[in-house]
């Protein structure tokens, strides 16, 4: 069997000759016992052809993607993390089709996972900066693991909070990475990587709000902790989306951070009805931005996507990547037929 690693491939394992491409209604998908995706399009008349797409193989792929945008700094980003981290690695890459952000064929994103946390880096082409608001919090449960972790991200970086002992903690510590993502690191009795939220100033007080309105729209949401502060709001509180851990946390003290759009949330949608569902909910009291991206009425930022979009973007298809880039541009909530349109046309 071909290596399933890194890269997103197509490849065709059948098609007739004389076949017309035509318009793409809904795709139809199958996946086999070992997680590889099979598209059935068809084109024209039988037989269909098979699009086999190769993905990482990596169990049930996750539903929410934290999304790291790099000003033309991914690749050095995610080279950095991956050697901090004990069984790290980069599943795929895709690139620019075009020069209307940065030079074709420059890096666009990387898919690479942190042990169990799958994470998408966005080369960017302006500069967007990470907020404390916002960050991944390391559970470990080897105070050597920790330290090392510690150690090999804070290098380059700058301290938030020096790892030491706390009342909420034997063992913590924050801090910014040489590329302004923040880190919080934890002793604990599981090895866990988990995105996080820190509710402050204007936002004080409305973490059960955000955690409530998320969970409508991203359920089965479960509540698995939570400390309160004296006041009833929530100090920490640990939740899943979709089966997947996230934190809140609430801080009264005055912050001059918000929430960054450096740090989106990416839900991987598998149907033009979930897209229109999730963009409602997601979107109702926010702002519609561009290309799937939308600000919650908490100021997080979502990217609402179609699960093949890797696929239709795959560089080496280049003409097709491309005439699928010029039908996402003008897009706010995306319109999947019309990707599927620009893909099969070109």
């Amino acid at each position: 069997m071909p290596d399933p690693q890194i890269l997103t491939q197509s490849s065709i394992l059948h098609q007739r000759e004389d076949n017309q491409q035509k318009k793409l209604k809904t795709p139809r998908r199958a996946e086999d016992d070992e997680g590889w995706r099979i598209d059935l399009r068809l084109f024209g008349h039988p037989p269909c052809t098979i699009v086999m797409v190769r993905l990482a193989r990596r169990g049930k792929m996750n539903k929410i993607v934290p999304c790291l945008w790099l000003q033309e700094r991914a690749q050095e980003a995610v080279s950095f993390w991956l050697q901090a981290f004990e069984n790290g690695h980069e599943r795929m890459r895709n690139y620019y089709p075009d020069d209307r952000h940065l030079p074709r064929g420059t890096v666009m994103t990387v898919d690479f996972s942190l042990w169990d946390c799958e994470l998408l880096a966005l080369n960017g082409d302006a500069k967007m900066p990470f907020s404390p608001a916002q960050f991944l919090r390391v559970d470990c449960s080897s105070r050597e693991r920790l330290e090392r972790l510690w150690a090999a991200l804070s290098e380059g970086g700058s301290e938030l909070m020096a790892l030491d002992s706390y009342p909420f903690s034997d063992c913590f510590g924050w801090l910014a990475d040489p590329f302004g993502l923040n880190w919080q690191l934890r002793l604990a009795d599981r090895d866990e990587i988990a995105p996080g939220m820190m509710f402050c100033d204007a936002l004080y007080g409305r973490g059960n709000e955000a955690i409530a309105a998320w969970g409508n729209a991203l359920a089965p949401c479960e509540r698995e902790e939570a400390i309160l502060n004296p006041d009833g709001t929530l100090q920490q509180s640990r939740f899943l989306l979709c089966g997947q851990p996230f934190l809140l946390q609430e801080n009264d003290h005055s912050h001059d951070f918000v929430l960054s759009s450096a740090f989106s949330l990416c839900v991987w949608c598998d149907s033009q009805n979930e897209i229109d569902r999730l963009w409602r909910i997601l979107g109702e009291g926010g702002q519609e931005i561009a290309c799937g991206w939308l600000r919650d009425a908490f100021g997080q930022c979502w990217q609402i996507l179609p699960r093949e979009l890797p696929m239709l973007l795959d560089g080496r298809q280049q003409h097709k990547a491309y005439q699928v880039m010029q039908a996402l541009y003008p897009m706010k909530k995306i319109d999947l037929q019309q990707l599927h349109d620009a893909w099969l046309n070109a």
